[in-house]
């Protein structure tokens, strides 16, 4: 069964999620068509390019992200404090950058309904499902002009998988990162339209993505990743070879049982879990939505426990 939207995503559970979108009918539109030939592979790069376009408005911070030929994938934070912390002002400048008659709006309201709209405005800020609307809703209404047709582009809602935990989120990371070499698509992390590819192919960071540790001065404030990006890649080309049966040393930032760990990253099937963490915080969610069970806890003892 599906969960409401207000369950699947609980700020006050976990601010880390995973997100999926894929194509109507799981078509390639953002690929080469394998029956008709024809190549979209352009329109990966609009929703890398809106991905980092939106974080940069909303209080939202991005992990990791993939964008597949039929599909995509996001790991974010979303940062509901800095949103309240944000001026009326700033609140207003953001959301005009959405949505550009919004002062024009705001000035033909009187003060108690300006103070409403603004509150709005700041949720809206702050809501994963705004994020993920306006990112597929942009990309949909591109491809659709380019093709010059109407109709739906994106399944009808994105999945969203709660992360409970630091090693939930970077095996979610991992995961994300891999889908090229997963999918028998690359077996170079390189590979253009995923996270692990835009950082590795740029000097410092890429605009849009949260910084590992050792990315930022000593005594930063910003928000980074708690391992260092040499450990991360490390781990993940360790995974690589380790899917091939060629595991070798282990890496220092595995913090999962190995087998079970190659086994996840090998197995399309990650996202399908409703969320993701330690056993603890599993049962702890489960007792938050008033339910005995949710649908992972197996996949959580074997990886983590």
């Amino acid at each position: 069964m599906t969960l409401p939207r207000s369950e699947s995503v609980d700020l006050d559970a976990t601010p880390f999620y995973h997100c999926i979108s894929r194509c109507v009918r799981r078509a390639y539109l953002c690929g080469r068509d394998p029956r008709t030939g024809e190549d979209f592979e352009h329109r990966k790069e609009w929703v890398e390019q809106r991905i980092a376009a939106l974080s940069a408005i909303f209080a939202i911070d991005i992990y990791a992200y993939a964008v597949m030929s039929n599909h995509l994938h996001v790991v974010l934070r979303v940062d509901r404090e800095r949103a309240e912390g944000w001026s009326d002002d700033e609140i207003v400048r953001r959301h005009n950058r959405l949505f550009r008659f919004s002062k024009a709006t705001l000035k033909s309201l009187p003060p108690e309904q300006q103070a409403i709209k603004i509150a709005n405005w700041r949720e809206r800020l702050s809501s994963l499902s705004w994020f993920m609307r306006l990112l597929n809703e942009s990309i949909a209404r591109r491809a659709n002009r380019e093709d010059g047709c109407t109709g739906r582009f994106w399944e009808g809602r994105f999945k969203s998988q709660a992360l409970l935990d630091e090693r939930a989120l970077l095996a979610c990371m991992a995961y994300v990162d891999l889908n090229p070499i997963r999918a028998g698509i690359s077996d170079d992390l390189r590979e253009r339209f995923t996270s692990i590819g835009a950082r590795l192919r740029t000097r410092g960071v890429p605009a849009g993505l949260v910084p590992f540790q050792d990315q930022v001065p000593a005594g930063s404030r910003r928000r980074k990743i708690d391992i260092g990006f040499r450990e991360y890649t490390q781990l993940l080309r360790w995974t690589c070879r380790a899917m091939t049966g060629a595991k070798g040393r282990r890496p220092r930032a595995l913090s999962a049982n190995e087998d079970e760990w190659v086994a996840t990253m090998s197995e399309a099937g990650l996202g399908a879990l409703g969320a993701l963490g330690s056993v603890e915080a599993m049962e702890s969610l489960a007792e938050r939505r008033g339910r005995e069970w949710v649908h992972g806890k197996r996949k959580a003892a074997e990886l983590f426990d």
